[in-house]
């Protein structure tokens, strides 16, 4: 018989391995069971991943909530501020508290409340924090988009001091240029009851006319030397972007009504006097 090197060498050996095979071959599984098994451990899983993301929506939803009540209880509690009055039907009033810094915001929402009914789009500014010097880096700023239906037009306004000492008095900037240097179809100059001097000037924003991009300017310096300064364009960017109308959207007397100081007097409160050289 040939040598089996695996083959138990004692009686006991061959008959524990044999006990074991039968052992083995005794045993089944519950095949069906081990299924089901598993089938409801999936479903309770499932349940459980789906309660936590109704969980998850359910407190985003009471985040957004308390977030909008909370808005509308200070909005409530102090003065109210409007989101869009030209795309609102008019101008509407927008309240600066005495004393508070004035933001880009304060910036935007007062620029639309000096425009006629129509709307407004986009928003940029910049308010009287750290960055507002009341020279001309950092000046408090805004400007939007408005359409009075008859194509989009930007329009901005910026607030700065004169040099100091130099209000609206003769040879302070307060007069209309020299058409050599800045070529335009008209310019009105006129001093108001108040000393105050308003220029209208009706420009382009190309002196060379290489687009026909029109630059409509008001400039209202007061004897303190407040300046207010509003600008438009027949375009919705300063440039590179086409024109859409003719002319941009304000009448002179709807652009001088965007620089009436009453508008911008609390934005000089906060602005406190000229730091400017």
């Amino acid at each position: 018989m040939p040598f089996d090197p695996f083959a138990p060498s004692d009686p006991f050996e061959a008959d524990l391995g044999q006990a074991i095979r039968g052992t083995a071959d005794s045993f089944s599984t519950d095949n069906r069971a081990l299924v089901d098994a598993g089938a409801a451990r999936g479903r309770v899983m499932r349940l459980r991943r789906r309660a936590a993301v109704a969980g998850g929506a359910a407190t985003l939803t009471l985040v957004a909530v308390g977030g909008l009540m909370a808005g509308g209880m200070s909005g409530s509690a102090g003065h109210h501020v409007a989101e869009d009055p030209a795309a609102q039907g008019g101008p509407n009033p927008v309240a600066v508290a005495s004393g508070e810094r004035v933001t880009a915001q304060h910036m935007i929402n007062l620029l639309k409340s000096a425009l006629p009914p129509g709307v407004t789009t986009g928003g940029q500014g910049r308010g009287t924090g750290a960055e507002g010097t009341g020279g001309p880096i950092g000046a408090p700023y805004a400007e939007v988009v408005y359409d009075d239906g008859h194509g989009p037009g930007l329009v901005s306004v910026s607030l700065n001091h004169a040099p100091s000492g130099q209000g609206a008095g003769p040879g302070t900037g307060t007069r209309c240029p020299d058409r050599v240097y800045v070529p335009f179809d008209s310019c009105d100059r006129s001093v108001l009851a108040d000393g105050s001097v308003l220029v209208l000037l009706k420009g382009y924003e190309y002196p060379d006319h290489r687009v026909n991009t029109k630059n409509w300017r008001a400039t209202l310096t007061t004897r303190d030397g407040q300046v207010v300064d509003a600008m438009e364009w027949n375009s919705p960017a300063e440039k590179g972007a086409p024109d859409t109308r003719p002319d941009p959207p304000l009448t002179a007397a709807q652009l001088t009504a965007v620089v009436d100081m009453k508008i911008w007097k609390p934005v000089f409160d906060a602005l406190g006097p000229s730091k400017a050289p």
